[in-house]
């Protein structure tokens, strides 16, 4: 599940988990006799995503114990402090831009990717989702969910290097390449591929049927 789907539960929920207990009047929801206690389920849900709520001016006002595991802070060393003291200083007006336009907006806004510092001094890339809650007087505040995407960021540019250096070789080998897809589209082509189909480009050929 990614950080918007776990963004959008968590903005989904506190709305109406507060209608039922206005209309129920019952203070908890039980489950089979005994209380649920709602703050203990989503911060279990989000193990591996930090959930913070700030206010207006960025101050944040509470964050999910699960920040220790993804960023190496406790939640009381960060608790107070402006959430863009954590953002990378070259990320940070890019950051500034989009928490200002989602104040002006009710509800998610799209998500945006940059880089915190973790408490070892490291810089980690997250995803981040915000939630203009505002206006909720159940909430009063902007949701921020957290999600850190450092190791797929990594992979993926992991694949994208091994993918060109195959290509090197490819282009360098004095054999016709052609690999296809399971829908038999062309996937991957060499230099001397292209020459034979009368390509200059890869992307004139890539994506095509081959039979």
């Amino acid at each position: 599940m990614s950080a918007v789907d776990l963004g959008a539960m968590l903005a989904a929920s506190v709305p109406m988990l507060a209608w039922w207990r206005r209309r129920s009047g019952n203070p908890k929801p039980v489950a089979k006799g005994r209380p649920i206690d709602w703050r203990a389920l989503v911060e279990l849900a989000l193990d591996r995503v930090v959930v913070a709520m700030v206010d207006e001016a960025g101050c944040i006002t509470y964050v999910s114990p699960s920040i220790t595991s993804v960023l190496g802070y406790p939640p009381l060393a960060v608790v107070g402090q402006s959430v863009f003291d954590l953002v990378h200083p070259t990320d940070l007006p890019r950051a500034k831009e989009a928490f200002t336009v989602g104040l002006a907006h009710e509800g998610a806004a799209p998500p945006s990717e940059l880089r915190v510092r973790h408490a070892d001094g490291s810089w980690r890339e997250v995803e981040v989702l915000g939630n203009n809650r505002l206006a909720d007087p159940s909430l009063t505040h902007v949701v921020l969910t957290v999600h850190d995407i450092t190791e797929r960021k990594r992979t993926a540019e992991d694949l994208r290097r091994a993918w060109t250096q195959t290509q090197q070789y490819l282009d360098l080998a004095e054999v016709i390449f052609v690999g296809l897809d399971r829908q038999g589209r062309v996937a991957l082509v060499n230099r001397k591929g292209l020459s034979l189909l009368g390509y200059e480009r890869e992307s004139a050929v890539v994506g095509k049927p081959w039979f």
